[in-house]
């Protein structure tokens, strides 16, 4: 779960850096490619939709399987 929190962390932090780029090559501040650097960009956020939906996932099995062990634990002393 730590290694997809912090996959998704580093695309969502990286992501605004590539639009910051973009927009200074339509500004003419820098020479590079444009359409490169909007692939780059849009992989990067595809990237954190999906860690976030990982983690979104992860996170409710791992509550789920949390929540039925106290279950079986508290049903066992009765």
């Amino acid at each position: 779960m730590l290694a997809v929190v912090l996959f998704a962390t580093v695309c969502g932090v990286y992501g605004p850096g590539l639009q910051s780029k973009a927009i200074d090559i339509i500004a003419g501040t820098r020479q590079r490619s444009l359409t490169q650097n909007l692939i780059f960009m849009a992989a990067a956020y595809m990237m954190y939709s999906g860690g976030q939906l990982l983690r979104g996932l992860l996170s409710a099995r791992l509550s789920q399987r949390i929540v039925r062990q106290l279950r079986v634990e508290l049903f066992e002393k009765s």
